[in-house]
Parts: C-alpha cells; sequence; structure tokens
C-alpha cells in the first residue's frame, strides 16, 4: 500500500481527480504483474525449459484470476511478484552456490516480501530452510563461517530494506510491530 500511496502522491502532483489518484494506487497491482510476467519468463529460461515454459508464462499472467489481481488495489500481485522474485533467486543462488551478488538478490526479495502480505512470509521460512540444508548438503565445500557472514548478507540487506516498517508498527501500533490488530 505504500507503494500505491507514493504514486498517489506523484499523480496528486499534477490532479486531484479522484478517479485518476484511484488509477494511481492500482498501476502498483498493474505493474506488480508485469514483474510477475517478467519472473515468469527468467524462471523458464534458467531452467531451459521447452515450449511448456508458455503454458507456466500464461497461467501466472493471462488466466482471469491474474488479470483480476491486477485490476485492483492489493497486496497479493506484489505478494505474487516477491515471491516469483524469491524463486528465481533461490535458482540463481543454488547454482552459484551462493555467491554474494546472489545473495544481496535474495535478501533484497525477502526485504520486498516482509512488505508485502503475510500470507506470502512462508517462503521467507523456505528461504531459511533451503539456505541451511544446502550448507548441511555441502558443508565440506563451505565453511560455517561463510554460511554465518551470507547468512548475515542476506538478512541485514532483508531487514535495510524492511525493518523500518517494523519499527514504525511498533511505534504506531503500541508494539504490535505485525499490526494484526490494526484495521
Amino acid at each position: 500500500y505504500l507503494i500505491s500511496a507514493l504514486s498517489m502522491k506523484i499523480v496528486s502532483i499534477f490532479t486531484v481527480n479522484q478517479t485518476v489518484l484511484l488509477i494511481a494506487a492500482r498501476f502498483t497491482s498493474v505493474l506488480s504483474m508485469v514483474g510477475v510476467g517478467y519472473y515468469a519468463i527468467k524462471i523458464t529460461n534458467r531452467l531451459k525449459l521447452g515450449q511448456e515454459r508458455w503454458i507456466f508464462i500464461l497461467l501466472l499472467n493471462v488466466t482471469p484470476q491474474a488479470i483480476f489481481l491486477s485490476s485492483y488495489v492489493n497486496l497479493d500481485s506484489f505478494s505474487l511478484l516477491t515471491v516469483m522474485m524469491i524463486v528465481y533467486a533461490w535458482i540463481c543462488n543454488l547454482e552459484s552456490k551462493w555467491n554474494k551478488y546472489d545473495c544481496i538478490r535474495l535478501g533484497i526479495a525477502i526485504g520486498l516480501c516482509f512488505l508485502s502480505y503475510k500470507f506470502a512470509y512462508s517462503f521467507i521460512l523456505g528461504s531459511v530452510l533451503l539456505y541451511c540444508i544446502w550448507y548441511i548438503m555441502h558443508r565440506r565445500e563451505c565453511s560455517f563461517r561463510n554460511f554465518v557472514l551470507k547468512g548475515t548478507l542476506i538478512a541485514g540487506v532483508a531487514l535495510g530494506i524492511s525493518g523500518w516498517y517494523f519499527i514504525r508498527n511498533a511505534i504506531i501500533y503500541n508494539g504490535d510491530f505485525l499490526s494484526l490488530h490494526a484495521s
């Protein structure tokens, strides 16, 4: 919602028409679904899928549900975008054996996911589990020190992007940093 508010603020410089401001707010959902399509293409290219990749891409972008998600002000489309970013980061990290650039990519995706919908948080937990399982399976190749440093890098980037939001919530909602009781 904060991205929608920012786009509304920018558009309000030029007009105060309520319909135009609503369209500006909806534009976040539209751009999020465009991003979903972008990451769907990147994921299928990384996985080297053939023509069947278009089924995956089209199911994510042109089904009535996807079109509906991109047509109104919501967090669902942004959540789906962050999930696609996380899945793409997983693929990149598994291929690169968690190099610094791909760890930063995952941290950005997780940070943005924290700013989305709480129902997408399971992919954050999945990222932690994937990273720990990868380390257990490759602990002869990767030192514990590198494991901790790369994990700290991922967490630091994620908290750098989203930490302010939880601090804000804790302040204005009397300690409720997830704003579960705010209406």
